[in-house]
């Protein structure tokens, strides 16, 4: 239904009149959002300008998401270092959670943690291989670690 109502734009309210269903607000907020992303881009002088306020929107969320994740670990009780906190020492990779001391996760050991709080974009199809080089330099280089997504986003 998200793919069929995806020309309007619909919001989760909107979709939800079509549709009953159990799933979270979010999972459905992130399936609109997905339908969108099938959309051919809207080129206009308009278009692009709403496409940049939604970009900055987007990236202020994720300022937010990797905040609120960063202040979870660090109640959890381990010791690391932040992504800034590393680049203050100039450490040539600075993954957002580098632990000072391996810590076991599920029975793995992780010397660090990536937050992602997203699964790729139409507007960079490349990300995916640069999110793979990134991660293959922290492990080879810092040993095992662990990704974090967070596909909960807000009502669109």
């Amino acid at each position: 239904m998200a793919c069929l109502l995806r020309s309007y734009r619909p919001d989760v309210d909107l979709l939800l009149q079509y549709v009953h269903t159990q799933l979270d607000r979010a999972i459905v907020s992130a399936l609109i959002e997905a339908a969108l992303r099938t959309l051919p881009p809207d080129t206009t002088p308009e278009g692009k300008a709403e496409s940049k306020i939604r970009m900055q929107k987007k990236r202020q969320e994720a300022e937010v998401a990797e905040a609120l994740f960063i202040d979870r670990v660090r109640a959890s009780g381990c010791l690391f270092l932040t992504q800034a906190e590393q680049k203050a020492v100039q450490l040539r990779l600075t993954p957002d959670v580098r632990f000072l001391e391996p810590v076991s996760i599920d029975g793995h050991l992780c010397h660090w943690l990536e937050y992602k709080n997203f699964f790729g974009f139409r507007a960079n199809p490349f990300v995916a291989s640069k999110v793979k080089k990134q991660l293959k330099n922290y492990a080879s280089t810092l040993g095992p670690g662990a990704v974090v997504t967070d596909l909960v986003q807000a009502d669109q």
